[in-house]
């Protein structure tokens, strides 16, 4: 399907990152962007269908003047429960200038993740092996500047799962 993995290092940097795979009709694109900025200080990730997620930023859009949390609250109403394969990520600094991590999949599972200034944090949206990539970049951020255990970990998850490409990009904010 594809992968995204967003990191705060210590609340002062976010990076988030993502493969550029999609499938349509059998046919298979390697130039497909799913990271955008919703605004300057916010980013909005998606893996899954790929329609469903572009309503759900479009609608987003509108709401670029409004706080994070109206936005979070926003997008947790927008994906409602459904068959269709999603997962939708907001990321960014809020008002008070820490940095947040929220996710919503189409079974209505939310997650988002505790940031703190002594320690990385962590979230990755994918469908398959998500253990064996979770450990995969919690090794690799360990040991290696953490765009580069991005891009890594996308590369060794491309290794075991052909719906996620070899091709990453990965985008900052401070």
């Amino acid at each position: 399907m594809s992968i995204v993995i967003c990191t705060v290092i210590n609340n002062s940097r976010l990076l988030i990152g993502s493969d550029h795979r999609a499938i349509r009709d059998g046919q298979i694109y390697d130039n497909y962007q799913k990271i955008y900025n919703l605004k300057p200080t916010i980013f909005f990730a998606m893996t899954g269908i790929a329609e469903n997620g572009l309503s759900i930023f479009g609608s987003l859009q509108q709401m670029s003047n409004q706080s994070s949390a109206d936005i979070i609250s926003a997008a947790d109403n927008l994906l409602i429960p459904s068959e269709s394969k999603l997962t939708i990520m907001l990321a960014g600094k809020s008002e008070d200038g820490n940095f947040f991590v929220w996710q919503k999949n189409n079974n209505g599972q939310i997650a988002v993740q505790e940031i703190t200034s002594d320690k990385a944090s962590f979230s990755i949206s994918t469908t398959d092996n998500i253990d064996i990539i979770i450990n995969c970049f919690r090794g690799l951020l360990s040991i290696i500047p953490p765009q580069i255990a991005i891009s890594e970990t996308i590369k060794f998850a491309s290794t075991i799962d052909n719906t996620i490409s070899l091709n990453s990009s990965v985008y900052e904010l401070v």
